[in-house]
């Protein structure tokens, strides 16, 4: 799925529905595909999965490298540690 910004928001609720105002501040939020198709996103951070996670040689870190691959980068090393 691809990266997209939202142009208009609209809070719903039983009984009405209005245009989200500049700083409102949202308790709940739905996420839905343009087919109407509800997206779930994990609840809190530690109900995040690593999915495409695969080892890799170990390397410094980098300020652009995705979580999985730092934490691939990190593992790697620690096994070479271990080898040693």
């Amino acid at each position: 799925m691809g990266s997209q910004g939202v142009t208009q928001a609209v809070v719903v609720t039983n009984s009405t529905s209005a245009p989200i105002r500049p700083n409102q501040t949202l308790e709940q939020m739905a996420l839905f595909t343009e087919a109407g198709v509800a997206i779930n996103l994990p609840a809190k951070g530690s109900d995040v999965l690593l999915t495409g996670y695969s080892a890799q040689t170990a390397g410094a870190l980098s300020a652009t490298d995705t979580v999985n691959k730092a934490l691939a980068k990190l593992e790697a090393r620690i096994a070479e540690l271990e080898s040693a």
